[in-house]
């Protein structure tokens, strides 16, 4: 696979903090290459994720927002700076109020004010 070094971290977003735009600094900040998500808690706000509305090649998409709070359940994916440029594929399920379960391609999200923070766990690929 060519990778030399895989570290499991961990990192504390602080409330308010947009997710994607933390996730980039973390990779920018610690000079990684790519890191893999494993697991997360804490709770969103502002969420938009993005769903597949059929199973064509090139599907139609479906963008959903959720206020808040979106407890969050699980991540998957990864993301990495290529050519100097930030590339994330994040999946996520969460919990909302009334104990319902959405999930999908994480593509807007702020740590929710309610709460402390969040901690996402990694796999760094350098």
């Amino acid at each position: 696979m060519g990778v030399k070094n895989m570290d499991v971290k961990q990192h504390i977003f602080k409330k308010r903090t947009d997710i994607l735009k933390g996730i980039e600094k973390l990779l920018r900040n610690n000079d990684y290459k790519e890191i893999i998500f494993l697991s997360a808690i804490g709770a969103l706000e502002e969420v938009e994720l993005w769903v597949a509305n059929n199973f064509a090649e090139n599907p139609d998409i479906n963008k959903v927002n959720y206020r808040g709070p979106f407890e969050l359940l699980s991540i998957s994916g990864n993301a990495k700076i290529e050519d100097d440029r930030f590339h994330s594929h994040v999946h996520v399920s969460g919990s909302l109020s009334d104990c319902s379960v959405k999930g999908g391609s994480l593509h807007k999200g702020k740590i929710f004010r309610g709460t402390k923070g969040a901690v996402i766990t990694y796999l760094v690929l350098n």
